[in-house]
């Protein structure tokens, strides 16, 4: 499987503006995807309560927030992506954050 950012996956949209156009990206802020990692239901029993620990210190990873011991939400960057994937993607699912709003 192949990884192909967008422009809308990387946030570079003004999200307060709804007519603003997409700017470029700071050449100096690598841009970072939110993501949510959940442990695979087949390996909970197999995991240790501290795996989230294992994200810790991760390239390019800022977490965000955890629930308990079964998932967790972060900030990645591509490379930082690619980090998770090595560290634990084994036993969890990684899958971008998807956010729904209605309009006003």
């Amino acid at each position: 499987m192949t990884w192909r950012m967008t422009s809308i996956d990387i946030g570079v949209h003004d999200a307060t503006d709804p007519g603003a156009r997409e700017r470029p990206p700071d050449p100096e802020v690598e841009p970072m995807t939110r993501y949510v990692i959940a442990l695979k239901r087949e390996r909970r029993q197999e995991v240790s309560v501290d795996w989230i620990d294992r994200l810790q210190g991760a390239p390019g990873v800022e977490i965000t927030a955890s629930a308990g011991n079964r998932r967790a939400t972060v900030r990645a960057t591509a490379d930082g992506l690619h980090e998770l994937h090595r560290r634990v993607g084994a036993f969890c699912h990684i899958e971008p954050v998807i956010e729904h709003r209605t309009r006003d």
